[in-house]
C-alpha cells in the first residue's frame, strides 16, 4: 500500500493544521520548496507545535499566513507599527525580506526538522541562540549589500 503525501497547499491542510494545533498536538508534514536552504529542503519532515505570536522571537522559524497560503520562513526583525508589532520574515535561502506580517498570522513555530532518517531539533536553547544569530548576521548582510549597491550607483 502506497501513501500519497498530504498537499500542504489546500484548504484542508489548513483547517486541520489549525485544528490540531489548537488541541496542542504537534503536527509532522512535508517541506515543499527551497526557500529555507540549507536549514530546511524540500521533502524534508518538519515537526511545528502551536505558538502565541507574542512569544516568537528572532531567529525563530515559523508557520505563517500568507493570504490563503501557509509559509514557513525565519524571523529576521521585527517593528512597530500604528495597529501592533510586526514581523520581518526571510526564507534562508532568499535575498530580501517578506513584507511585513502581523504576529496574529503567525500559526506554529518549527521545532524539528527531519532528513535522513536523523531528527534536528531547532527548539533547544543553544539552538535558538545560533538561529538568533543566524537571522542577525542576514540582517546585516542586507545592510552590507544596500550600502554597496548605493556606493555603486553614486
Amino acid at each position: 500500500m502506497s501513501t500519497r503525501p498530504f498537499d500542504t497547499s489546500t484548504d484542508v491542510f489548513r483547517q486541520v493544521l489549525t485544528a490540531m494545533l489548537s488541541m496542542g498536538v504537534s503536527v509532522r508534514f512535508r517541506a515543499d520548496g527551497d526557500s529555507m536552504k540549507p536549514t530546511i529542503l524540500s521533502g524534508d519532515t518538519i515537526v511545528v507545535a502551536a505558538v502565541d505570536g507574542a512569544a516568537v522571537e528572532r531567529g525563530d522559524i515559523v508557520v505563517y499566513r500568507c493570504g490563503r497560503r501557509l509559509l514557513v520562513h525565519r524571523v529576521v526583525g521585527r517593528i512597530r507599527a500604528g495597529d501592533g508589532s510586526r514581523l520581518h520574515l526571510r526564507g534562508d535561502g532568499k535575498c530580501g525580506v517578506d513584507a511585513p506580517v502581523h504576529r496574529a498570522d503567525v500559526v506554529a513555530r518549527v521545532v524539528a526538522v527531519e532528513r535522513g532518517g536523523r531528527t534536528v531539533r531547532l527548539d533547544g536553547s543553544l539552538t535558538r541562540l545560533r538561529d538568533r544569530v543566524r537571522a542577525r548576521m542576514h540582517r546585516t548582510t542586507a545592510r552590507l549589500v544596500a550600502r554597496h549597491r548605493l556606493a555603486r550607483a553614486a
